[in-house]
């Protein structure tokens, strides 16, 4: 994979996680979100409204989480591509490991790109 091509993949995830993250607090009070609240209430054994609104609030604040990770993750992938520093590719590394047991299938998207153009990043070795 060229190095380019991988940039713009992870780009492209990354401003995605923006977008989600800035959304979700106003997505979970939508019909979209029916499915995913029933079963959270499902898993806590609850049926109360209370309880609906409490989890709707907890992953509605999620969401400037993952927007944030993502503006975070954007830049570090900007200049990693750009500088083809070393050390930049251990910390996007570290970056998607560190949370990679919450969302394996997110994992596996932004690290493909990345290990398919290690070389890249291995040709500076002044580092």
């Amino acid at each position: 994979m060229k190095p380019d091509t991988a940039k713009s993949i992870l780009s492209f995830l990354a401003i995605m996680h923006i977008i989600i993250g800035i959304t979700l607090p106003f997505l979970v009070e939508t019909r979209l979100f029916d499915y995913y609240n029933h079963k959270m209430l499902a898993a806590f054994n609850s049926a109360s409204h209370d309880a609906m609104e409490i989890g709707k609030f907890m992953l509605g604040i999620l969401g400037p989480s993952i927007a944030s990770w993502g503006i975070l993750f954007l830049f570090l992938v900007r200049h990693a591509y750009q500088t083809g520093s070393k050390s930049a590719f251990k910390v996007m590394l570290v970056a998607i490991v560190g949370w990679s047991s919450y969302d394996m299938v997110v994992m596996t998207l932004l690290l493909t790109p990345i290990i398919l153009t290690r070389s890249h990043f291995l040709k500076n070795i002044h580092e």
